[in-house]
């Protein structure tokens, strides 16, 4: 049996600040934004171990090595660590163990690689590495003293992800290992920049204006998002298109394709510089249809949403988290079409973006930072 906390040597009262060492081998995107949010906004005080946010398999592979080493190195004294998913914590602990032994852990699961749809140009060796960094996320999640996840749809996902992955194998499954990270396990939803964009509010669109503000990858499903956009050109409906983010591989062929397809309907298409430019562009939106296959959280859709720009969202994924069920917003099966052409008649609308302002860090920081004097009060306990 796993027991769910160490003792610390020397326990703070809650409301002290804490130190927090935040390790993170991939900190680039989300999670460098949000690492470093917290930091700017905690009231305890943060230090960062992290690697640049490259090649991701080996960083879950062999970063922990590498951070394990610097760790040794450091004199930064912390009362709490907390890993991301992308760390193999278990390992981590076990090269660490002469200083780590009485620090309690979290681990953040941003996503997980149980459930993460894997990349169709993997094909040949997705079933071996899948196991492997799947397995990886379950030891790690055994061996934090809690565990985070940025929703609850995320949560329920990896422990029933991990319950079925356990029983795939012949014997020993310790099948019950997902009943003990269930139970040391919570949502903390992320929190997301989302006041920065009200100084670059701008009027929306007297046309409708469909955006695409998400990385171009393939668990973003641009292919049933562009064949939806072109089965409402085909019946010469009046609409434009901005397409953001940035551009990845194979994939951005399909991007290019649409482009010439749309023609001048496409306003935008590809990277934007300045995030004033992406705010603007988000402002301008009238509607954003998502797609994805894949979204633990969703934080483009968020910042969408918070920009008054009207959401389809599929009736799945963390979505329901964010927006109560609604038929207005949500879509299954074969409705995308239909109910993203009903709503290019819509009214501008604030209502959604309301909803979704809870995730500003204003909302969210005192939570958070309640949440690390919770978890080094357990581990004192």
């Amino acid at each position: 049996m796993f027991h769910p906390f160490r003792m610390q040597s020397t326990p703070n009262s809650n409301g002290d600040m804490m130190k927090v060492l935040l390790i993170e081998p991939f900190y680039s995107g989300s999670h460098k934004a949000w690492a470093d949010q917290w930091k700017a906004r905690s009231r305890h005080q943060f230090e960062f171990l992290t690697m640049p946010g490259l090649f991701w398999r080996w960083r879950m592979e062999g970063g922990t090595v590498t951070l394990a080493k610097k760790y040794l190195d450091l004199s930064f004294q912390p009362d709490l660590i907390i890993a991301s998913d992308m760390l193999d914590l278990g390992r981590f602990l076990a090269l660490t163990r002469k200083k780590t032994a009485s620090i309690p852990t979290c681990v953040y699961f941003h996503e997980n690689q149980l459930s993460y749809p894997w990349s169709p140009h993997y094909k040949t060796t997705a079933s071996h590495q899948r196991r492997n960094y799947g397995w990886t996320n379950i030891t790690s999640a055994l061996a934090a003293d809690w565990v985070w996840f940025n929703s609850n749809f995320h949560r329920q996902n990896f422990i029933s992800s991990t319950l079925t992955f356990l029983q795939s194998f012949n014997d020993f499954q310790e099948t019950e290992s997902a009943q003990l990270i269930s139970d040391k396990s919570s949502v903390m939803q992320l929190a997301v920049d989302l006041h920065r964009f009200d100084a670059f509010k701008t009027p929306k669109s007297k046309k409708p204006l469909i955006l695409w503000n998400h990385r171009w990858i393939y668990d973003k499903n641009p292919e049933e998002f562009f064949q939806a956009i072109y089965a409402l050109q085909d019946k010469n409906i009046d609409f434009d298109v901005v397409v953001l983010g940035e551009t990845q591989g194979a994939i951005s062929k399909i991007f290019t394709a649409a482009k010439q397809r749309l023609g001048s309907r496409v306003l935008h298409m590809g990277y934007v510089d300045s995030f004033a430019e992406y705010a603007t562009w988000l402002w301008r939106s009238t509607h954003i249809p998502v797609t994805s296959i894949q979204d633990f959280f969703g934080i483009s859709a968020v910042e969408g949403i918070y920009c008054q720009a009207i959401p389809l969202l599929p009736e799945r994924l963390a979505f329901p988290d964010h927006l109560p069920a609604n038929p207005e917003v949500y879509y299954n099966n074969k409705q995308l079409v239909p109910k993203l052409e009903s709503q290019l008649g819509w009214q501008e609308t604030a209502q959604y973006a309301d909803l979704v302002a809870k995730y500003d860090w204003s909302y969210r920081i005192e939570e958070m930072d309640n949440e690390i004097d919770r978890v080094v009060g357990l581990g004192a306990s």
